[in-house]
């Protein structure tokens, strides 16, 4: 319950803050104090007809947002893929194999053939998501 308390406390007094600071005003200090029906009140400002208690406020941590890859370069990374597959399925004289530990074997020419126009195409696709201007 008081980490509920102390994020609101933090949220309504930035808030507040940034609602009705001015530039005369102190934006690092924020008032408690309880009305006559028992209700407690935070403002950037202390009543007038009320006591009120400064809140000492304390800064949290600094908010690091991961960057990753832009689209762009997802998408030139894959297009680099689809060439360097191309490429490989294109070289007859390369033995391409498929499966894994004991189940590998030799793809045959026809599997060749179909990943070989997969790959024609998948390149083609890139090149043309490449060319296409990208929206905001």
């Amino acid at each position: 319950m008081r980490i509920v308390a102390a994020i609101a406390l933090t949220l309504f007094a930035a808030g507040a803050l940034a609602q009705d600071a001015s530039p005369t005003q102190d934006a690092n200090k924020v008032y408690k104090w309880t009305d006559e029906n028992g209700t407690v009140h935070f403002s950037p400002k202390p009543p007038e007809n009320n006591k009120a208690e400064e809140v000492a406020l304390r800064k949290g941590p600094a908010v690091v947002v991961p960057t990753g890859p832009t689209e762009e370069e997802m998408i030139a990374k894959r297009c680099k893929q689809h060439e360097e597959n191309l490429a490989l399925l294109a070289d007859k004289e390369k033995t391409l194999t498929i499966g894994d530990g004991a189940n590998k074997r030799e793809l045959t020419a026809k599997e060749r053939d179909d990943q070989l126009a997969i790959a024609k195409a998948s390149l083609e696709l890139c090149r043309l998501t490449k060319a296409a201007p990208t929206t905001p």
